[in-house]
């Protein structure tokens, strides 16, 4: 008789503490420092000791997620395809904007 009544106590505490507990996952709403139509630098750390670190501009005009999507440069050859770039702000460095 001792076990079934533990048994009960015990399951009931398991959903109790089940509902309780809520939802244990919820989305990253990290805002970013700029948005679409800004124009940010990006500065990525150097990939040799002895290099600088690069900082490029970037127009934004798409964000996905950890991804930013530059406008093309302006200024490009006659007869070249224009290129989509990609940024991946998870290795930027630095993210500079001008106020």
């Amino acid at each position: 008789m001792v076990n079934r009544w533990s048994v009960v106590v015990l399951v009931l505490g398991m959903v109790a503490g089940y509902v309780i507990s809520g939802t244990s996952v919820k989305a990253q709403t990290d805002s970013l420092p700029f948005a679409v139509g800004e124009t940010v630098l990006l500065r990525y750390p150097p990939t040799h000791a002895t290099e600088a670190s690069p900082w490029v501009e970037c127009s934004v005009v798409e964000i996905r997620g950890a991804f930013v999507k530059c406008a093309p440069p302006a200024t490009r050859r006659i007869g070249t395809p224009d290129v989509v770039l990609w940024r991946n702000l998870q290795s930027v460095a630095i993210v500079q904007k001008d106020q």
